[in-house]
């Protein structure tokens, strides 16, 4: 009785590290959709002609509304 309860222990661990993982591949690949909005996301703010005697405040700006507008 108790080595069947130890095998059913380790198979709901099994299936639990395994959603585990699932869900950290899910979260290493939002992190890097997340970095490369950032980063174009930057790009387009260098690169954004404005005069250089204005400041531009970047807490003012939307920086996904930039992103897609600018990559489309």
């Amino acid at each position: 009785m108790q080595a069947q309860e130890l095998l059913d222990s380790i198979a709901i661990l099994e299936i639990t590290v395994s959603k585990l993982e699932q869900e950290s591949v899910a979260l290493q690949y939002q992190l890097s959709q997340e970095r490369n909005e950032r980063r174009l996301a930057e790009y387009h703010l260098r690169h954004l002609p404005y005069p250089a005697s204005s400041t531009f405040d970047c807490s003012q700006y939307n920086f996904t509304e930039m992103v897609f507008s600018c990559a489309h």
